[in-house]
């Protein structure tokens, strides 16, 4: 049972995971593993998804393989903002 059930939210705490890092660029490839970490007792597995799920759909991140995510240009100036 998603606990945030806020898919934009979660989908921005997503973009600071890339944003965090040094050097971030347009193509910047994370395995999903990297976002595990987001989980908490405010937010479980289905919150993440919705999150993930979210930025794809805005095409902030395209997804490079079963298990990574891709940094896209509209994903790389919403971080910027």
């Amino acid at each position: 049972m998603a606990i945030l059930n806020d898919p934009r939210a979660m989908a921005y705490k997503v973009l600071a995971r890339y944003g965090d890092r040094d050097n971030v660029r347009v193509g910047d490839v994370l395995r999903l593993n990297n976002f595990q970490g987001l989980k908490s007792a405010s937010v479980d597995g289905e919150d993440l998804k919705a999150g993930l799920e979210f930025c794809v759909e805005q095409g902030w991140l395209a997804v490079h393989s079963s298990e990574s995510l891709e940094l896209t240009k509209a994903g790389f100036d919403e971080i910027q903002g």
